[in-house]
């Protein structure tokens, strides 16, 4: 008896044993997970950046370029300069860290002892900590070192351009200074004389500067006539260029003020820019359909009737009876997708900066197509992907747009493969949209009377399509 209770009692024991063991095993498990996903958050909310000060006097020029870059992005940390207009952007000045960064970094580097591709690092490094009179010092001692007119033409076109289109806010003086040498240069690489001119004229119609257009408008056009002399037995080249000077002279009129759209309206606005480039092809010896081939290509698609945007799902029609773009409305059609994720947020940001600045006077019809899927949901019937798209960009994304949601067609692979081969739309097609996935969101501005005025990128011409609406909307207050 008692035999067979000891015998029993250790069996009896260990089936306890075994599930409190198992328990604490677990515990111990969720307790370690606990503390590890603790200590991985903390460690994440902690996190700083360095504060050990770098041996910049150990640094190359591309280790002090990577250090610039680094402390730039530091000071960047959590801003959002998609949302911040390109004018204001462009003349915002280097943070103090960067600027700080840039010259003791290249304190103990002289321009005699840096050649070749280090040469352009060296010197984007003393505008990032603004040495502009050491800059200038070490362009005039290379320009005096130039050998022949050629070589002193490239020289200082590409200063000028590195001028306008570096990280750090564009040197217009400066640049205007090295470029009035140029006139006094003999005639010789117009390719980049005309390069120069024409960076300082894009650069302030970017930033809206009305005083710099006037004085580099004439300048950077007669550079680029002097150019088709060298390109007028390369058809394809001369017309791009013609091209070139009709987009900037119409950019240029539109920023000055010297508006015809304003004050004329815009079949006279499309006439005069037809003008411009027709003139600057007939410069470079076109005769004939040639001329209007070439000047219909520079009016950026303006001129010609806006087709019915058709749409298989709509949401925020204000007259869901109406064809879009409507009559009587200024619209901006902007083309958009979901699949180019944030690198659609200047897009979206730049609609609704002109939403914002102009109001009910501009609706902006957003169309997007079909994709079969939506981030990493599974294949979508239309319906069902409409209503994800409406979420996305009106609820989370809050545009204040009407957006059109077009089908998009798709071949279907044999089974048991059955993927999804999209086709562009339609609709794409038909008003010329392009690059959309790369965040190039094509926009295009239409009158009251259904006319396009002109179709281009909504972030990289979002100055002058600003100008463009705001001329419209005076010009049809003043005629209403």
């Amino acid at each position: 008896m008692n035999t067979q209770v000891g015998d029993r009692a250790p069996v009896a024991e260990c089936s306890r044993a075994g599930p409190q063991r198992a328990r604490w095993w677990v515990l111990f498990h969720a307790a370690t997970l606990a503390l590890t996903t603790a200590l991985t958050c903390s460690a994440q909310t902690r996190f700083a950046w360095p504060t050990r000060a770098p041996a910049y006097d150990e640094y190359d020029l591309e280790q002090c370029s990577a250090a610039v870059r680094r402390v730039r992005q530091q000071a960047a940390w959590g801003s959002r300069p998609d949302t911040v207009p390109v004018p204001v952007l462009r003349r915002a000045p280097e943070p103090l860290v960067v600027v700080n960064t840039a010259r003791l970094c290249v304190s103990h580097d002289t321009a005699g002892a840096v050649g070749g591709t280090a040469y352009r690092t060296y010197m984007d490094l003393l505008l990032n900590g603004d040495l502009d009179s050491v800059y200038s010092r070490t362009i005039h001692d290379r320009l005096r070192k130039a050998t022949s007119s050629e070589d002193k033409t490239r020289q200082i076109a590409d200063a000028v351009l590195s001028l306008m289109q570096g990280r750090q806010p564009p040197r217009f003086a400066l640049a205007d200074a090295l470029a009035e040498q140029l006139d006094t240069l003999a005639p010789s690489d117009r390719e980049a004389r005309a390069n120069a001119f024409s960076g300082l004229l894009e650069t302030a119609i970017e930033l809206d500067d009305s005083a710099i257009v006037r004085r580099e408008r004439s300048r950077t056009l007669s550079a680029l006539n002097a150019m088709a002399a060298d390109v007028v037995s390369n058809p394809e080249m001369s017309g791009l260029l013609a091209l070139e000077m009709g987009y900037l002279s119409g950019a240029a009129q539109v920023v000055m003020g010297e508006s015809v759209l304003r004050v004329q309206g815009p079949e006279a606005y499309l006439d005069s820019l037809r003008h411009a480039i027709s003139t600057a092809v007939r410069h470079q010896g076109y005769a004939g359909t040639l001329v209007d081939s070439l000047a219909n290509m520079g009016l950026h698609g303006g001129g010609a009737l806006a087709p019915a945007v058709k749409a298989a799902f709509w949401f925020g029609r204000i007259d869901t009876s109406a064809a879009y773009p409507r009559k009587g409305v200024i619209s901006l059609i902007t083309f958009a997708d979901q699949r180019c994720g944030e690198n659609c947020y200047y897009a979206y940001n730049a609609v609704r900066r002109l939403k914002q600045r102009f109001g009910q006077a501009v609706e902006v019809i957003l169309v997007t197509p079909t994709a079969g899927y939506f981030r990493q949901r599974p294949p979508l019937e239309p319906a069902a992907e409409a209503e994800v798209l409406r979420w996305y960009f009106l609820d989370f994304l809050r545009l204040p747009v009407v957006l059109a949601v077009v089908n998009t067609d798709f071949q279907t692979a044999p089974a048991p493969d059955r993927r999804r081969f999209y086709e562009e739309p339609l609709l794409y097609r038909t008003y010329g949209v392009s690059g959309v996935l790369d965040g190039h969101s094509t926009c295009v501005l239409v009158t009251r009377d259904g006319l396009i005025l002109y179709r281009g990128d909504v972030v990289n011409d979002g100055v002058l399509m600003t100008h463009l609406v705001a001329d419209l909307v005076a010009f049809y207050a003043a005629h209403n």
